[in-house]
């Protein structure tokens, strides 16, 4: 049953943080058991991070910042397939509402119409060569209207209405459960194939740059470790999100 993976799951509500990511990594550290599904959201994340160290912009009480801790039990080798899922959830979370023109932008940013609207950072805990514990940190644009960065989006910019944080962030954590369990029964290949589906320029040449050049690739899929599979002329590449920028 689908409702057995979050059958005790946790909400923990705050009006101030840091990081949700950063409370849910002491959580793990001070308790013996912490039951998957728990769930930590802040009214107003102060020092919220995106990936590679940025910040995420979020206005107090606009939008949802939150972090859920999974016990995915998967091997290290495996590790992406929880980016996958869990953006996939953020893309179902949008269908839902009727949102067109839905993307994930490599690795696990949601995009609407080439605008970033959500961000993903994922931190896990080993044991031995297996995921023990995922914490998932999401920030999804709900009411904020005014960004200083000019590529955000948030859902009352794309629809002109106004949404209730915490019915939107119940329908997620269902819409969570159901695409964790397609990770959980091994549909790798569902899995897979849906984010291909679903990210931007897949199939399509774009422009990209590293350190040393800039130059035009077809994305032709992702690693199971997370790197960007690129065709450049009869060149097959496979880049870090550390390596490679987007143009």
């Amino acid at each position: 049953m689908l409702n057995t993976l979050f059958h005790d799951k946790k909400l923990i509500h705050l009006q101030e943080i840091d990081s949700t990511n950063e409370y849910a990594k002491s959580l793990i550290k001070a308790l013996s058991y912490v039951s998957e599904g728990t769930t930590i959201v802040a009214e107003n994340q102060i020092h919220g991070r995106g990936q590679m160290g940025s910040s995420w912009e979020s206005n107090p009480c606009q939008n949802l910042t939150f972090s859920v801790i999974l016990s995915p039990k998967i091997l290290v080798a495996d590790q992406f397939q929880i980016s996958k899922i869990i953006a996939l959830a953020l893309v179902n979370l949008l269908n839902q509402l009727g949102i067109k023109n839905i993307s994930i932008k490599w690795p696990n940013d949601i995009y609407v119409k080439e605008k970033k609207i959500a961000g993903i950072l994922i931190e896990n805990i080993l044991k031995n060569n297996k995921i023990e514990h995922t914490i998932v940190g999401i920030g999804l644009n709900v009411n904020q209207v005014d960004f200083t960065t000019k590529n955000a989006t948030s859902l009352q910019l794309i629809t002109s209405q106004t949404y209730d944080l915490n019915i939107l962030l119940a329908n997620f954590l269902e819409i969570l459960e159901r695409t964790y369990f397609l990770l959980k029964s091994n549909q790798h290949t569902f899995i897979n194939e849906a984010y291909l589906k679903n990210l931007l320029g897949f199939q399509k040449e774009r422009n990209f740059s590293t350190s040393t050049a800039q130059f035009k690739a077809i994305i032709t899929g992702v690693s199971s470790m997370g790197k960007l599979q690129l065709q450049k002329d009869e060149q097959l590449m496979e880049m870090d999100i550390k390596e490679i920028t987007f143009l």
